[in-house]
């Protein structure tokens, strides 16, 4: 016969918090997760135009309670902390100059810019180290110009550092 056990936080005798579980199961002991890793990260495998979010279609893997949320434009993560975001992303042929945002919950935090898109081999990438609260969403988006469909170099990622 299995036994269930709901148990949300754990004290010490003292009766301080020794450990809590949330929703998703993620255990934090000393306000920290139990797991080494919590990252999301994606490939983009079709060309997406100026004014619209990029959509990770493909290579979409993820740990620590991280999700893919709106129809895969956004990662969102479980728990506050520093995270590393970024991307690396190779700008289409004749679409005009390729400026790209990493967004949070909408707002631009982050990006790069082409100064023209003579071919499909010029390409972005930005990183940035931005701190982040339990349930913040991550995006990235095309401001104008376009990227170019390719699942080999289109990458995009948020990784959980501390």
């Amino acid at each position: 016969m299995a036994s269930i056990i709901g148990v949300e936080t754990l004290q010490h005798t003292n009766g301080t918090t020794a450990a809590t579980i949330d929703s998703s199961g993620n255990v934090e002991i000393n306000g920290k997760l139990s797991h080494d890793y919590v990252y999301g990260q994606g490939s983009q495998g079709s060309t997406t135009s100026a004014g619209n979010s990029i959509t990770l279609d493909t290579n979409r893997d993820s740990s620590g309670g991280v999700t893919f949320e709106d129809s895969n434009v956004s990662i969102k993560v479980p728990v506050a902390g520093l995270y590393l975001i970024g991307y690396h992303v190779l700008g289409d042929l004749g679409s005009g100059n390729l400026d790209m945002h990493i967004n949070k919950n909408g707002t631009m935090i982050a990006g790069s810019k082409l100064q023209d898109t003579n071919s499909t081999n010029d390409n972005a990438s930005a990183q940035v180290l931005e701190v982040l609260a339990a349930n913040d969403k991550i995006s990235w988006y095309i401001n104008s110009g376009a990227s170019h469909g390719n699942v080999d170099y289109n990458n995009f990622f948020v990784v959980k550092l501390g």
